[in-house]
C-alpha cells in the first residue's frame, strides 16, 4: 500500500466516524476542500507531512493517533519512495 492510499483510507474512515464532510474538515484545517477531495480520490501525487498534521488536527487528534492504524503499518516505504 502507498502512503497516499493509506492517508485516503484513514481520512475517509474518520470523516464517516466523526460525521464530517470534506467542507467541514476544510474549514477546521485551513486546507482547500479540493485538496481533501484529491487526497481521498488518490489524485494527490504526494501528501505532505504538514498536510497529514493538519488533517489530524481537523479530526481533533494527534499526528501519532492519525498514523497509528493498520493502513500505515501496511505501507511499503521503500517501494513508495522510489
Amino acid at each position: 500500500m502507498t502512503i497516499n492510499k493509506a492517508v485516503a483510507i484513514r481520512t475517509s474512515k474518520l470523516l464517516l466516524e466523526k460525521g464530517l464532510t470534506c467542507y467541514k474538515l476544510a474549514k477546521k484545517t485551513g486546507l482547500p476542500e479540493s485538496t481533501i477531495e484529491n487526497i481521498m480520490a488518490e489524485r494527490q501525487k504526494d501528501v505532505r507531512l504538514s498536510t497529514i498534521y493538519k488533517l489530524a488536527f481537523g479530526f481533533d487528534m494527534t499526528f501519532i493517533e492519525f498514523l497509528n492504524t493498520k493502513e500505515f503499518f501496511d505501507v511499503d516505504l521503500i517501494k513508495d519512495l522510489n
